[in-house]
């Protein structure tokens, strides 16, 4: 096995198929999550970099005329839980070491909100 290619994590959600299908939605988003963290835990990195990016809101669809979000249609309260979570797994395998990068998103208004509920949880943890 080449080096670097156990650390990537790949967990398919299903897109553009509605908010209720299986393996979409911010359900399935937050068990891939919990998948993922199972991985992190056993990989134990020396940092976590975190990229925010919001496209998969469920009003970013409104604003592009298409289906940005790929069926996840989160909100800002599944960006806030998975920030917290991400916060909580860097305490307990990297001395709560995390670096967020803000990757964007395509409509100011949840842009700005999503921002304010993962930096609100990056700091109140």
């Amino acid at each position: 096995q080449s080096e670097g290619v156990s650390n990537i994590f790949n967990i398919p959600l299903s897109g553009h198929s509605g908010p209720h299908a299986s393996r979409t939605g911010p359900e399935a988003f937050r068990q891939a999550v919990h998948q993922v963290a199972l991985q992190i835990e056993n990989f134990e990195p020396d940092i976590i970099f975190l990229s925010a990016g919001f496209d998969a809101h469920e009003e970013e669809d409104k604003a592009l005329g298409c289906s940005a979000s790929g069926g996840l249609y989160l909100r800002e309260e599944d960006y806030a839980w998975l920030t917290t979570e991400v916060v909580s797994l860097a305490d307990r395998v990297c001395a709560g070491r995390v670096v967020s990068v803000l990757e964007g998103g395509y409509n100011p208004s949840v842009l700005r909100r999503c921002v304010r509920a993962h930096v609100t949880s990056l700091f109140r943890h």
